[in-house]
């Protein structure tokens, strides 16, 4: 997974762009509280980010197995 990442061009793009965006926040433009709800909010958005990602490669999956198995069936009467 690591290497594919690696090489994933919109993947690296992406985590570029946060990276800038996240450097352009300092320590003293917020207070202690305002960083813990910033913290929080980021810390959600990724949980979400992440549950999608897994919903959207079981569903693909599950849409392959089909597939599959719809090209054995069509397979089986032909025969």
């Amino acid at each position: 997974m690591e290497d594919t990442l690696r090489k994933d061009r919109e993947y690296q793009k992406s985590k570029k762009n946060a990276k800038v965006k996240a450097d352009k926040l300092t320590e003293d433009m917020f207070t202690h509280e305002q960083w813990n709800l910033i913290d929080d909010a980021l810390e959600e958005s990724n949980a979400s980010a992440s549950e999608y990602g897994r919903v959207a490669y079981q569903q693909g999956f599950l849409d392959a197995l089909d597939f599959f198995k719809d090209i054995r069936l069509m397979k089986g009467d032909s025969i």
